[in-house]
């Protein structure tokens, strides 16, 4: 099947020139977001994932968490299966203080992880859940059985106490 788009006439300026005026002003984000969102007109997604992820390091750097998670969603729809980009994403969430989305791209990361048996990961992905909701029951017990699944029974077990505490303190 073709698909046939619809040119505005900035559309109509090939790639290769948004490129070139990228490299006489490479901080131009406007111009860098105009060129993703080309590519991805052209189906070029590698090269719009390029573009999309300096514009997304340039934003958060400058502290612009919400625009910066924007431009990492769109990036997301290119490659919904990247884990990496459910861990940005959680990251950018965390930074900005929206809790519920944070945990949500950590568990979705952890859910990943600990599919593949990569118990190292999904701890990991744990820790940065209790980092957020640190009275949470579930994430408790299942960084507790992780823990465990690694080996590191003493540690394992200071999990599950620690959890047997919370239980107990919230009767």
């Amino acid at each position: 099947t073709t698909e046939i788009y619809t040119l505005s006439l900035h559309d109509a300026l090939p790639i290769s020139c948004y490129q070139e005026a990228l490299k006489a002003d490479p901080g131009d984000q406007r111009l860098r977001q105009r060129l993703a969102e080309l590519l991805v007109k052209y189906r070029r997604f590698d090269e719009a994932r390029k573009e999309f992820e300096q514009i997304g390091r340039t934003l958060s750097s400058g502290g612009f968490y919400l625009k910066a998670i924007a431009v990492y969603k769109q990036i997301e729809k290119l490659f919904p299966d990247d884990i990496g980009i459910a861990l940005v994403l959680a990251s950018l969430n965390e930074q900005h203080g929206l809790s519920a989305n944070a945990l949500a791209e950590y568990k979705r990361a952890f859910d990943h992880f600990e599919q593949l048996q990569n118990y190292a990961e999904a701890r990991s992905a744990l820790e940065a859940m209790q980092r957020i909701d640190s009275h949470n029951p579930n994430i408790k017990l299942k960084y507790a059985e992780v823990l465990f699944q690694q080996g590191k029974t003493a540690e394992a077990l200071e999990a599950f106490r620690a959890l047997g505490f919370l239980l107990v303190e919230r009767r």
